[in-house]
């Protein structure tokens, strides 16, 4: 089997082209907080590229910024989320 990439898709010798899912389904509808969209921990671990329970405890250990909903309901802002990511960057030492 031959394996072909290209940034549009990816596809096996002989077979259609398998185009890349990047969507994440939500656990409810979006909500936003003036212009920004809230996330729930579905598509923040999509977000962050690691897992729901992940996320969950670091909402547990208060060391991410989140929004509560509500009884377990937590929410990310996207800027919240984008600037988090940005201040955990480590930067070359060369």
């Amino acid at each position: 089997m031959k394996l072909s990439m290209d940034s549009a898709s990816v596809s096996y010798a002989g077979a259609a082209p398998i185009e890349p899912v990047v969507e994440y389904e939500t656990q409810g509808p979006t909500v936003k907080i003036g212009t920004a969209p809230l996330f729930d921990v579905i598509v923040a671990a999509g977000r962050l590229g690691c897992s729901e329970s992940l996320v969950r405890r670091l909402v547990q250990e208060r060391r991410i910024p989140y929004v509560k909903l509500g009884g377990t309901k937590v929410r990310f802002i996207e800027t919240d989320l984008n600037q988090w990511i940005a201040n955990k960057r480590v930067n070359a030492m060369r």
